[in-house]
C-alpha cells in the first residue's frame, strides 16, 4: 500500500473502517506484522530517531491517529484518508 511522506514517515491512508477490514483481512490469511498508530508526537520522534522511524516504516500499518496527519495526507492527495484513533481501532468491528 502506497503511504503519505509525513517528514520521512510513511502513513497509511486509511480511515478507520478501512483499517479495521485491512487487520481483519490479515489474520484470515495469517499475516505477520505489526500495526503502529502514529500522531504528530511520534513523527517529531523520528526526526531524532532513525531507529524509531525504521519502526514505523517497518510496519505492516501505520495508522494516522491525529488530524495533522490526515491533513497532510490529503493534500498528498489521499482524499479518504481520515484519523484512526488508537483506542477506537482497538475495539472496532467489522
Amino acid at each position: 500500500m502506497t503511504r503519505a511522506n509525513i517528514l520521512g514517515v510513511g502513513v497509511s491512508p486509511i480511515n478507520l473502517s478501512q483499517a479495521t477490514t485491512v487487520i481483519l483481512d490479515a489474520v484470515r490469511q495469517n499475516r505477520k506484522g505489526y500495526v503502529a498508530v502514529t500522531g504528530v508526537h511520534g513523527v517529531s520522534v523520528a526526526q531524532s530517531d532513525p531507529e524509531f522511524r525504521q519502526t514505523l516504516n517497518s510496519a505492516f500499518l501505520n495508522t494516522p491517529d491525529g488530524m495533522p496527519m490526515t491533513w497532510v495526507g490529503r493534500l498528498q492527495g489521499f482524499q479518504d484518508m481520515d484519523r484512526v484513533y488508537g483506542p477506537d481501532l482497538s475495539v472496532a468491528r467489522e
